[in-house]
């Protein structure tokens, strides 16, 4: 059976299985995992798809 498969934690969707492969949500956490794991290969979903948002930066108390 071939699909897609969300992994779950608290309620909020973190990874995706699809197509034998493993998908985390690209987070700082998410990446720390993955780069804990071997060597972080981050890639578009799929061909067309967008870049993720930057990470919007604090705005500094002056």
């Amino acid at each position: 059976m071939v699909g897609e498969y969300g992994l779950y934690c608290d309620g909020k969707m973190f990874a995706i299985v699809a197509d034998d492969q493993l998908f985390i949500k690209p987070t700082d956490a998410g990446r720390a995992w993955i780069s804990a794991q071997g060597t972080l290969q981050e890639a578009p979903p799929y061909p067309q798809a967008k870049p993720p948002p930057k990470p919007k930066k604090p705005a500094s108390a002056s």
